[in-house]
């Protein structure tokens, strides 16, 4: 094993912020850790979140099952600290997404992804899109 997806135990919800930070430190002395944001019916504190990108080296990736406006800050903590980001959550999360840009952005993506391929967005030409980390 050279990685683990760690979630700490919050039956009662009784993890306070400090416990939650000391928790994912604790395990990435030991191995690489991916930060599972959902905590049992809650969802891991954003400046946990915030402090552990920026003070753990050992922080490889976050998995977001909460989405949405939530998951947006996620998202910005993670592309700052060079940390790997996978999106989950409920299925309507994603629908409600793809909703949004089929209906509305459509003409936008082309646009976008046009660029991309003539290398107007400092990628090279014709280099296909890959998940960043």
């Amino acid at each position: 094993m050279d990685r683990v997806i760690t979630a700490p135990a919050d039956w009662a919800q009784n993890n306070n912020d400090d416990l939650l930070f000391a928790h994912y430190k604790a395990v990435a002395q030991e191995l690489p850790i991916m930060l599972m944001t959902a905590l049992g019916k809650r969802p891991v504190p954003l400046n946990v979140i915030e402090e552990t990108v920026n003070t753990v080296p050992e922080l490889i990736a976050i998995k977001d099952d909460i989405c949405r406006h939530y998951g947006q800050h996620v998202a910005t903590f993670a592309r700052k600290g060079d940390v790997t980001l996978l999106s989950g959550g409920r299925m309507e999360d994603h629908l409600e997404v793809l909703s949004l840009w089929l209906q509305f952005l459509v003409v936008h993506f082309y646009a976008l992804y046009a660029a991309h391929r003539l290398g107007l967005l400092g990628g090279r030409a014709g280099e296909e899109y890959v998940a960043w980390s």
